[in-house]
This record gives structure tokens, C-alpha cells and sequence, in this order.
């Protein structure tokens, strides 16, 4: 494991969801986040809680996933009122690979100047494929996750007005502005879902997800120092 980036860092903020009632995710995000992150970079997001939460009468999905839907929306919301151009959002189960960091310099200036949304993790649905627009990098057509994405303020509005009238998960909202979106991904992902209990699905995973493609091997530790962005 390497130092922490030290600034500039390629987005303007990282907000971490949370829940009140679960420091155990958000410690154990800490732990996977801060080898690569500046601790006092990172805020954690009060999640809403959906076990505290009047769900509508018209939200046919689990309430937790209504809540998330909520949380993502007033995450955002917060943290592009101020003067901050894109920011990083995580979930707590997301599990950031051993060399994030390295690879995370490596990819930002390959990415398209138009991006809107950038996922840094997620599941690409196999009926719609994505496809390479330069070396490493993916636009989106059809993913889904929310553990590891990011929002320019480009694409900001779009997004915070669309899952804010959705009736559907939020990623599944996203999923379907896409196509007109610029929405863009590594190749291989630098971040999965770590093995938990999801309050949002009221299920325990065992595994990490990384959804498409295999795990990514460990990077040797003469190799994993991260560079310093001046």
C-alpha cells in the first residue's frame, strides 16, 4: 500500500453514504478508503434511514431502496451547493482495489472531457454491452451499482432531477438516461462491493462483488506506491 494522494485530487469532493446505525461499514470503509484517500478528504453522508422513513404509497420497491434513492439525491445536492465542480461518492461497502490509487492517476487523463458521470465500480448489463472510446476506457450504455461513481457538475442537475422523480432503485433510474449521458468507466473496475449485510436488499452477501470481470490481482508493493498529483 502507498501514501495517500495529496492534492489536487482529480474531483472536488468524496462523500461516503452511511447509515447512523452502521459504524461498523463505515469504519471498515475507512480502512479499504484511506490507504488511498486523504482521511480528511473524505465526509461521510447521514444516510436516510428507511426504518425511520414514511415511504410513499406509490414506491413499489423495497423501502430501502427508496431511502437510498433519497440518500444519493441530497448527497449530491449537498455537495455540488457550494462552488465544488464533481465529486466522488461511495457507498459503504465499496472496497477499493490494492492499487486505486495508481490506476486512478493512470486512468483520469484518458477520460472523454465531456463526462457527466464516471463509475468506478458497477455491473455493465450483458444486453447492453459497453464500448471503448480509448485505451482502458468504456462508455456506458446500460450500469448499474452505486458503491463508486462520481458527478460533474456538467451532469449534476440532470441527474438530481431525474431519481427525484424516479419510480424506480436509483441505479436503475441512471441506468436509463445513459444512453444521452456521457457516461464513461475503467475497463476493469477499481472498486467493488464488499461482502456485508445490505440494509437497502435486508440480505448478507458473502462474497466481494466485482461483478464483471475477476478480481484484480494484487499489485507488488514495490509497484503500488501512488503517485503525488502536484
Amino acid at each position: 500500500m502507498g501514501r495517500p494522494m495529496t492534492s489536487p485530487f482529480p474531483f472536488d469532493r468524496i462523500l461516503c453514504i452511511n447509515l447512523d446505525r452502521r459504524p461498523d461499514r463505515w469504519q471498515s470503509f475507512l480502512a479499504s478508503a484511506t490507504p488511498h484517500l486523504t482521511p480528511d478528504r473524505i465526509q461521510r453522508f447521514s444516510a436516510i434511514d428507511a426504518q425511520n422513513s414514511l415511504i410513499p404509497s406509490w414506491w413499489t420497491h423495497p423501502a430501502g431502496a427508496y431511502a437510498c434513492a433519497l440518500s444519493h439525491r441530497l448527497a449530491l445536492a449537498q455537495a455540488l451547493a457550494g462552488p465544488a465542480h464533481s465529486v466522488l461518492i461511495f457507498e459503504d461497502d465499496a472496497l477499493l482495489a490494492p492499487d486505486f490509487s495508481t490506476r486512478l492517476a493512470d486512468l483520469m487523463p484518458r477520460v472523454p472531457a465531456d463526462w457527466r458521470l464516471l463509475f468506478l465500480g458497477g455491473q455493465h448489463k450483458r444486453r447492453y454491452p459497453p464500448f471503448a472510446v480509448a485505451p482502458g476506457i468504456v462508455r456506458c450504455r446500460h450500469t448499474i451499482r452505486m458503491h463508486a461513481y462520481a458527478v460533474h457538475r456538467r451532469g449534476a442537475l440532470r441527474v438530481h432531477d431525474h431519481i427525484s422523480r424516479t419510480a424506480k432503485p436509483v441505479d436503475q433510474a441512471l441506468a436509463d438516461i445513459m444512453p444521452k449521458l456521457p457516461t464513461y468507466a475503467p475497463d476493469r473496475w477499481l472498486v467493488a462491493q464488499r461482502a456485508d449485510f445490505s440494509d437497502v436488499e435486508s440480505r448478507r452477501h458473502e462474497q466481494d462483488r466485482w461483478w464483471d470481470e475477476r478480481p484484480p490481482a494484487m499489485v507488488p508493493p514495490s509497484s503500488a506506491s501512488p503517485p503525488h498529483w502536484a
